[in-house]
């Protein structure tokens, strides 16, 4: 393996997931157990008070499920490419500076430069794709999630003006 792989690529998936592995043990999994219980709880809360309105609420939730599933679907894979820029980024950078005599012996500096540049535009176009589709998250749950409320308010309104369904 440490044949095959740069120094700066071991370096640099060695930080970057361990990095990854800390903050995920560290937000992630409270939220999700936190996140879980409310879930839990809040879905008993309304099927106690309106099936139908439930119903709605949950056929909702797995829409939003779903496109959030496509957008982080194409959000990881520039996450991952990003990843793997980073990793030939630093190799390349270790091996440049390790190698620095023989690449001035032979005069090539700017062919060097050259394929710096080529990797960090490379790098520079994955994380903004990466960080283009996460942002894009966030704009497009609120927006479902009040059109949701919406939704279930009014419907929720006639039910209790009708006097159907037992609000």
């Amino acid at each position: 393996y440490f044949d095959t792989h740069t120094h700066g690529d071991v370096m640099s998936y060695y930080t970057n997931d361990a990095d990854a592995l800390r903050m995920m043990l560290s937000q992630s999994l409270p939220q999700v157990v936190q996140s879980i219980l409310s879930i839990v709880f809040v879905s008993l809360s309304m099927m106690y008070q309106s099936l139908l309105l439930t119903a709605i609420v949950i056929a909702f939730s797995f829409f939003m499920m779903k496109l959030v599933g496509v957008v982080a679907g194409k959000s990881s894979g520039y996450f991952m490419s990003a990843q793997r820029s980073i990793a030939g980024m630093n190799g390349y950078i270790e091996e440049m500076i390790n190698g620095q005599k023989v690449v001035k012996v032979f005069n090539h500096e700017e062919k060097a430069k050259e394929a710096f540049d080529l990797r960090n535009e490379e790098l520079c176009s994955n994380v903004s794709n990466a960080n283009k589709y996460a942002n894009m998250m966030g704009p497009v749950i609120g927006n479902i999630g009040n059109l949701q409320f919406v939704l279930t308010a009014v419907l929720g309104g006639l039910l209790s003006v009708t006097g159907v369904g037992g609000i």
